[in-house]
This record gives structure tokens, C-alpha cells and sequence, in this order.
């Protein structure tokens, strides 16, 4: 197994990720593009979920949360305000809106079908990756 240790290894397997089936709170089957399936993948701090209705998100900061958004709804993001923590939502059906107190100097950010976005905590505010 590859060890992935930089940012730039971490945004190359974001891209090429084509699905995500949740086994459970930390464990995933990921299937990257070109075929490569990984079965039962441990994550460790990571927190998968997959919603169909409007959702207030985690809020352990030590977790990075994986929302995969089955309808259209509505997630709402605590304060990026002194968190470290990363937020990955994919909408697979309909407009998702991301709502908190500052994603790139507003308050929302719609996501539509097969879209997704890496939100990171920069300097009070979440940034879209």
C-alpha cells in the first residue's frame, strides 16, 4: 500500500476518487479512477456520511467529515473560526448548499449534480479547494 504524505499527493486521489461506498463511521470502499478499487479502506479521522435531507455538520474538530449528498439540501458548516478540520461534499443529485458564517467572504455556496468541493479553514473563513 502507498503512503500518501503530501498535499499534492492528497488533491491528485481527490480528482481521480469516482466513488465512495460508506461501509461505516471509518471505513470506506473507495474506486479510483482507471479501475483500482480498495476494499474495506480504514480511514482514521475521517467521518463519512451519506445524507438526503438538510444536515448541521460535525463539529468534532478532530474528524475530517465526507458528506456525499443524495438529494437536494441544504449542509450547514460550523464556524471555520480556530478549526483545523476539512469538510468534502459531493452532491449526487440536485443542488447542495453549504452554509456557514464565511466560505470565501459570503455565507453560502451551491454545489450541483456530480460536484464536489474540499473546504479547508483559512484565516477565519473556509476555502474552497
Amino acid at each position: 500500500m502507498e503512503v500518501i504524505q503530501t498535499e499534492t499527493q492528497v488533491v491528485e486521489v481527490i480528482k481521480n476518487i469516482t466513488s465512495i461506498d460508506v461501509v461505516n463511521k471509518t471505513t470506506a470502499v473507495v474506486e479510483i479512477a482507471g479501475g483500482v478499487r480498495g476494499s474495506d479502506v480504514t480511514v482514521q479521522n475521517r467521518t463519512f456520511a451519506s445524507i438526503s435531507s438538510n444536515t448541521t455538520a460535525g463539529t468534532d474538530a478532530t474528524q475530517d467529515y465526507w458528506y456525499a449528498c443524495t438529494a437536494p439540501l441544504t449542509l450547514i458548516l460550523p464556524s471555520p473560526v480556530g478549526r483545523t478540520n476539512a469538510y468534502h461534499v459531493e452532491a449526487q443529485t440536485g443542488t447542495v448548499t453549504i452554509a456557514s458564517t464565511s466560505i470565501e467572504d459570503s455565507t453560502s455556496l451551491d454545489i450541483y449534480t456530480n460536484e464536489s468541493v474540499d473546504l479547508f479553514p483559512v484565516n477565519g473563513m473556509w476555502r474552497v479547494f
